[in-house]
């Protein structure tokens, strides 16, 4: 388990922050996050999925200030068989038998569909 610390809060905080469109808003979200509880440890995962092989991927959970999402991609035994990371800002719709759908946001949040190829170990069925 990785702590909550000071500085993962203020990394929460001016994400937060960030998305208000004025400074009564923002000040608004800095008052509310002020009086929130926050727990004392980061969740162990962001995100599971399964793809077309019966593999379970997992993203570990991206904390405030994170930007690029880490995953670990288990065999249907439950076994460790890859460590990957997907570009920032990317969420994954699909996994297929050879390839990734994703779905990618640039600095301007214009949205991209990409198909990247999936190379598998000869471990893989």
């Amino acid at each position: 388990p990785l702590p909550v610390t000071a500085e993962l809060r203020a990394a929460h905080e001016d994400e937060e922050v960030a998305e208000a469109s004025t400074e009564n808003e923002a000040r608004q979200i800095r008052d509310l996050l002020a009086e929130m509880p926050f727990p004392d440890e980061l969740p162990p995962y962001q995100l599971l999925m399964s793809d077309a092989l019966g593999f379970l991927w997992v993203q570990e959970y991206v904390a405030p200030g994170q930007t690029v999402p880490v995953w670990t991609v288990l065999d249907p035994q439950g076994h460790a068989v890859a460590r990957l990371q997907t570009p920032a800002r990317t969420r994954l719709l699909e996994i297929g038998e050879d390839y990734l759908l994703g779905l990618s946001r640039d600095e301007l949040d214009v949205e991209t569909l990409t198909l990247w190829p999936l190379r598998r170990g000869t471990s893989a069925p």
